[in-house]
C-alpha cells in the first residue's frame, strides 16, 4: 500500500471539508475521522455526556478541548494501522493542534506523515451555503439545497441541521476566526500546510487536494 498521509482538512463551517474528506474516502479508501459526526453520535446518547453534547451541538457551540480530544482519540484507535486517515472539523484550536499530535504519537501514528489542508471560503459564502445545507438522517450525505427532501444515496430524510440556524451559524464561524485561524497560522509557520480556494467547484477543489 502507498504512504498516504495523514491529512487535516482545516476550513470554516461551510468550506467543503466533509465532502472532500468522503471523496478521499470513496477514491482513496481513506477513513474519515469527523469530529462534528463523532460528536452528534455521542449526543445520542442517553448519558450525562451525551445531554451535554447535545446541549452544544444544538446550540452551534464547540466541545471543550479535552473532550473532544478524547473522543477523536477513541475513534483513530479503532482505525487499523494501515489504513490511512483524514481528520474532519478537528482540530479547531491552538490547544487541540498541539493535543492532536500527542493523540496520534499515542494512537501508533507519531512517524505517519501529516499535510494540513485550508480549504478556504471567504465568510459571506460560509454563510450562504450553511443557510442552503440539508444532511440525510441516515447516511448524512451533505446536501446544498435544502430543496432535496430524499436522499439520492440510501433514501433517507433529508432536512437542515439543528446548528444551521442563524445564530449558531454566525457564532461557528466567529469561532473560526478567533480560534481556528490561530491553529492554521501554526501550521502554515511548521510548514506542512497546503491552501486551497474552497469557492471553486466540487471537482477543481478535490483535484487540487
Amino acid at each position: 500500500m502507498k504512504d498516504w498521509p495523514i491529512v487535516i482538512l482545516l476550513g470554516a463551517a461551510g468550506s467543503g471539508k466533509g465532502t472532500q474528506a468522503a471523496l478521499l474516502q470513496e477514491q482513496y479508501g481513506y477513513e474519515k475521522v469527523e469530529a462534528g459526526g463523532i460528536v452528534r453520535a455521542k449526543a445520542q446518547e442517553e448519558s450525562e455526556m451525551g445531554r451535554k453534547l447535545k446541549a452544544i451541538s444544538d446550540g452551534g457551540g464547540h466541545t471543550d478541548d479535552q473532550t473532544i480530544t478524547g473522543l477523536v482519540a477513541e475513534y483513530i484507535r479503532s482505525v487499523p494501522a494501515e489504513k490511512p486517515i483524514v481528520i474532519d472539523g478537528y482540530p479547531r484550536t491552538q490547544g487541540q493542534a498541539d493535543l492532536l499530535r500527542q493523540l496520534l504519537a499515542d494512537a501508533g501514528r507519531g512517524q505517519q506523515r501529516v499535510v494540513a489542508v485550508w480549504i478556504n471560503v471567504g465568510l459571506k459564502e460560509a454563510q450562504r451555503r450553511l443557510s442552503q445545507r440539508a444532511e440525510c438522517q441516515s447516511c448524512r450525505a451533505i446536501y446544498s439545497s435544502r430543496d432535496v427532501k430524499t436522499c439520492m444515496k440510501c433514501g433517507g430524510i433529508v432536512q437542515s441541521r439543528k446548528d444551521d440556524n442563524p445564530e449558531a451559524i454566525t457564532k461557528r464561524l466567529a469561532f473560526f476566526v478567533q480560534a481556528t485561524m490561530e491553529a492554521i497560522e501554526q501550521y502554515k509557520a511548521d510548514g506542512i500546510l497546503a491552501e486551497i480556494n474552497g469557492e471553486q467547484d466540487v471537482g477543481a477543489v478535490f483535484t487540487q487536494l
